[in-house]
């Protein structure tokens, strides 16, 4: 059975260890001068080197021939310890042996001398899972332990290790592993295994461990079983990601508003078995880039970017920093509303038609009137209330009659955009169901065009009910029963005429499932 990548290329000294040489560095020293301490504890993200630094100190501190503070890796200690024949040398993982039990018995055997080795040495992972007895046991061990006794615990959470045990360890705390030297590591070994790997792959695989060179070697080891040929392709085929190119062609297209292109793309990412929550994943990552490639300029762009920093500064000049911003603030709404999406990719399809809107103006500055809102609205100025209903609407008083009303007696209410962005941070769920939706004043209640689904939620939910009337008042000063609109379907605007039957048809599908669109 063969070994996995991980395990057969553990580093066996101090000097194999990847990414962490200053603590490398002073622990050879302290076993080279003879200053090793009573306990330490290593902490950092998983696969950083925690268990390969503590069992190379194990070796050394009872290695017979080390040499320069490295264990010799040869000698029957090294090679005991290796294997766990070793006795002396204990690991416990704390997950599984939490309890104050465990910990009391280890305190009985630290009262006997290690058997083969000059140092027994009690290895503790994960040791923030320990309870609170099993912790007080452990800090009366450390408090006075046995000269032949040496602790070294390890955790990827060590806010949860009390202060009393800290304070009489060594700290060492363990970095993320440059992307660089897991990608050259990753070449060195794929070199040895006989695994053909692309430069680009490597530095792929490297960024997708994201500082854990455990994952980076396990990832390897997976894809090179899968092919012979590691590539972009093979690698976004195992781990579910998604080739770049797709990425920046969406954002082109996005840029020079290509709506066929786009959708077209969209199919075609979505055809390779990657799933909407993923791919949106990985545009608010790709956007993101785009944002600080324009805003830290090419001077400083280096410092941000592994790869792709020149793609980045390029396709950058294509947008405004503002629309930027509102790309992303649109994908991530779209990314907590999937949620509650059955159709996830029509949603993330009306979304991208939105985007292409938004690349026209100024994001932020651009005037959040009904008319921007979605494609069907009425001219604004049909349904225009003007201050003195407006007064007496704010006091209370509402008018039984509007002149400007239309022949069901309703106005459009146009503060109702104010009512959703205010409800963004009351409630993210609401705000959802609420964004592209509209609103109606009636002699008597204030009506909601909404989903089938919202309107249930309207009808049914008395708490929610409640939440968008207190939302209201506190944002208008209008205080009335609500409830869902029914009218079938408001008159388009005479623009939208101008559209593609396609686009038409496409936007009529989308509002029939309840999904509000925002086209410009």
């Amino acid at each position: 059975m063969s070994k996995a990548l991980y395990r057969k290329y553990r580093p066996g000294s101090f000097s194999e260890i990847i990414g962490q040489d200053a603590i490398a560095k002073t622990l050879k020293n302290q076993v080279l001068r003879g200053k090793v301490a009573h306990a330490y504890i290593f902490t950092g993200m998983r696969g950083t080197g925690k268990t390969s630094l503590a069992k190379i100190l194990a070796k050394a501190v009872n290695c017979i021939d080390r040499r320069d503070g490295n264990p010799c890796g040869r000698c029957d200690i090294c090679l005991g310890i290796d294997d766990g024949s070793i006795l002396d040398v204990i690991e416990i993982d704390a997950a599984s042996n939490s309890g104050v039990d465990n910990i009391r018995e280890l305190k009985e055997e630290t009262a006997y001398s290690p058997a083969v080795t000059d140092m027994r040495v009690y290895i503790i992972d994960e040791v923030h899972m320990l309870s609170t007895g099993a912790f007080n046991a452990l800090l009366k061990i450390m408090e006075e332990p046995p000269s032949h006794v040496l602790f070294i615990l390890a955790t990827t959470e060590v806010h949860k290790v009390p202060a009393t045990v800290l304070s009489r360890c060594q700290r060492f705390d363990l970095d993320r592993v440059e992307t660089a030297l897991i990608s050259d590591h990753l070449m060195s070994i794929a070199e040895k295994e006989d695994i053909l790997i692309t430069e680009a792959a490597a530095k792929r695989i490297a960024i997708l461990s994201e500082g854990s060179l455990r994952d980076a070697l396990s990832i390897l080891d997976a894809v090179s079983s899968l092919d012979s040929k590691v590539n972009e392709e093979t690698l976004a085929r195992y781990t579910g990601t998604i080739d770049k190119t797709y990425l920046k062609r969406i954002a082109e297209f996005v840029s020079k508003k290509n709506l066929e292109n786009l959708l077209l793309e969209i199919d075609t990412v979505l055809s390779k078995s990657i799933n909407v929550d993923r791919l949106v994943i990985e545009m608010m990552s790709y956007y993101r880039n785009l944002l600080v490639a324009k805003t830290v300029g090419e001077n400083s762009a280096g410092k941000f970017f592994d790869e792709g920093k020149e793609e980045y500064l390029s396709l950058s000049n294509d947008y405004e920093t503002d629309q930027l911003i509102g790309i992303l603030e649109k994908l991530k709404s779209l990314y907590e509303r999937l949620a509650f999406i059955s159709d996830k990719k029509l949603l993330l399809e009306v979304t991208l038609i939105g985007l292409i809107g938004k690349t026209q103006d100024d994001v932020k500055d651009k005037p959040k009137t009904a008319d921007t809102r979605s494609s069907y609205v009425k001219n604004e100025t049909e349904n225009k209330v003007d201050e003195r209903e407006k007064t007496a609407t704010r006091s209370g008083s509402i008018p039984k009659r509007f002149d400007n009303a239309d022949k069901s007696g309703e106005v459009e209410f146009e503060e109702w955009i104010e009512v959703i962005e205010a409800m963004k941070n009351v409630n993210g769920m609401l705000y959802g169901f609420m964004e592209g939706s509209r609103a109606y004043i009636t002699n008597t209640h204030l009506l909601i065009e909404c989903s089938e689904a919202f309107k249930s939620y309207l009808r049914d939910n008395r708490q929610m009910n409640d939440q968008i009337k207190q939302v209201v008042f506190e944002t208008t000063g209008i205080r009335m029963p609500i409830g869902p609109y029914e009218k079938n379907r408001i008159e388009k605007k005479e623009k939208e005429t101008d559209m593609p039957e396609s686009l038409k048809k496409f936007i009529d599908t989308a509002i029939d499932k309840g999904i509000p669109v925002t086209v410009e």
